[in-house]
């Protein structure tokens, strides 16, 4: 088995016990605390596989023939990867923290404690799960080749499609409740807002890497809360 077909494996395997688990109200609690343990491992597969990407090794053989060193072009999309993810990941943070002092951007809602610390009333592992959802959104609508301005807005849409599907999940394991009980309209209308704006800054000018595990991870997660809003019909 290639080590990839074996990471795979290994990502379905966690995310099936972490059904279970959090099915079970014995464990539950436990599992919960775990997610922010999840959000970090999904990054982290996801910059790997981005920074061992086939795409930016080809790329780097063209700008060669354009007289580029290839290391020197490896370089240059590295800093460009890591100077747009921070970016992405603190504008996100902060968008969070306004959000959450305001009112005005989401609505009104506060987070619970199951996320990690926090900074500002708003859980530090958000930073990173900002990047995570434009980054593998962006990789989604990439795949229909859409000039840059509709694949920011499809990657957008996206990402409140999984904000739809995220919300009853986050608000029954405690991540943020609503103040007023309901969610209002104005947060999915952030959500895409936010996430085209991001998702337009962050494939400016880049090199359209192809990164199917952030393809798989997203899909994975999806399904995931899915199959989660449906067991709790249940359980």
């Amino acid at each position: 088995m290639k080590r990839s077909h074996l990471i795979y494996l290994i990502v379905i395997i966690i995310y099936i016990v972490g059904l279970v688990g959090l099915s079970l109200p014995v464990c539950h609690d436990v599992f919960v605390a775990l997610s922010s343990v999840n959000i970090m491992l999904a990054v982290v597969l996801v910059v790997f596989y981005h920074t061992t990407s086939h795409t930016i090794m080809q790329k780097a053989q063209e700008q060669q023939l354009r007289g580029v060193s290839p290391g020197d072009y490896i370089t240059m999309q590295g800093i460009n990867f890591v100077f747009k993810s921070l970016l992405v990941g603190v504008a996100g943070f902060f968008l969070e923290v306004d959000g959450v002092k305001t009112g005005v951007i989401f609505g009104e809602y506060s987070y619970g404690n199951v996320l990690g610390p926090k900074m500002m009333e708003v859980p530090l592992i958000l930073g990173l799960n900002w990047f995570f959802m434009v980054y593998c959104s962006t990789q989604i609508a990439g795949l229909f080749k859409l000039p840059m301005l509709p694949t920011a807005l499809l990657a957008g849409g996206i990402m409140t499609g999984y904000d739809l599907i995220l919300e009853p999940n986050a608000i029954a394991m405690g991540y943020w409740h609503w103040h007023n009980g309901a969610i209002p309209l104005q947060n999915y209308i952030a959500w895409f807002v936010a996430g085209s704006l991001f998702s337009l800054f962050y494939i400016y000018r880049s090199t359209r890497v192809h990164n199917m595990m952030a393809i798989f991870l997203f899909s994975i997660q999806v399904i995931f809360f899915i199959l989660l809003i449906i067991i709790r019909q249940f359980v």
